[in-house]
This record gives structure tokens, C-alpha cells and sequence, in this order.
């Protein structure tokens, strides 16, 4: 998806679920740790807040964004894969074995039952 920057070049679109060429799902997450429970927060056009119950020490926030993902999936933790942002807030997650239209139906879902 592309469009117009202010000098006229192309620009991409970042979306916070996204498919990528290798057919993999990219996911764009805000993450909050140090929270009560792990739960998915709210889906803008920037990325899919998530807060979770693990500190951010060690990795053991990113093991929970990891695990969290893959369990709401129905997936395997070995299916999901944290690629950018280890030490960051904002992470980026890649997915196989679902496509696009189904883990935003999932996501959505789980965020509905939330409110």
C-alpha cells in the first residue's frame, strides 16, 4: 500500500497487521508491561496495544507478547516470532500458519469480549 509524501515520493504504509511477501503476518505491537493481566488494550491504524502482566526485565515480557500471541492464535509459540524491538515498546511479531483476515477477526474478537 503506498502513498503520496509531501514531495511527491512514495511512501509505505505501515499497517499494524500486515501480510508479507514470505506469506507471513506481520502484527505491530504497542506493548505495556508490568500490568495485572495480559490482555490486547485497543487496535489503531498504528499498532495493536497490548498490555502484559510480565515485568521488563529479562525478556520476560517479550517471552509473554511471544506466548500471549500464539496462544490467542491457537498457535504454537514457535509459529510466532519476535523480530524488532527486544528492548522497545513497540515490537514488531511475525506470524505463520494464519492469514491476515483471521487473526484480525481473532484480535477483534478478543478485544470486543474485552469491553
Amino acid at each position: 500500500m503506498l502513498s503520496i509524501g509531501r514531495m511527491g515520493q512514495a511512501a509505505r504504509v505501515v499497517l499494524p497487521i500486515q501480510l508479507r511477501p514470505d506469506g507471513r503476518v506481520q502484527l505491530r505491537l504497542h506493548v505495556k508491561p508490568g500490568a495485572r493481566q495480559t490482555q490486547i488494550t485497543d487496535m489503531t491504524e498504528n499498532a495493536i496495544g497490548l498490555q502484559v502482566a510480565a515485568p521488563p526485565r529479562e525478556g520476560a515480557a517479550n517471552e509473554e507478547v511471544v506466548r500471549w500471541v500464539a496462544s490467542i492464535l491457537g498457535l504454537r509459540p514457535r509459529q510466532v516470532e519476535l523480530v524488532a524491538g527486544l528492548k522497545s515498546r513497540d515490537k514488531t511479531v511475525l506470524v505463520e500458519g494464519l492469514d491476515e483476515v483471521a487473526i484480525r477477526a481473532t484480535l477483534q474478537t478478543e478485544l470486543d469480549n474485552k469491553l
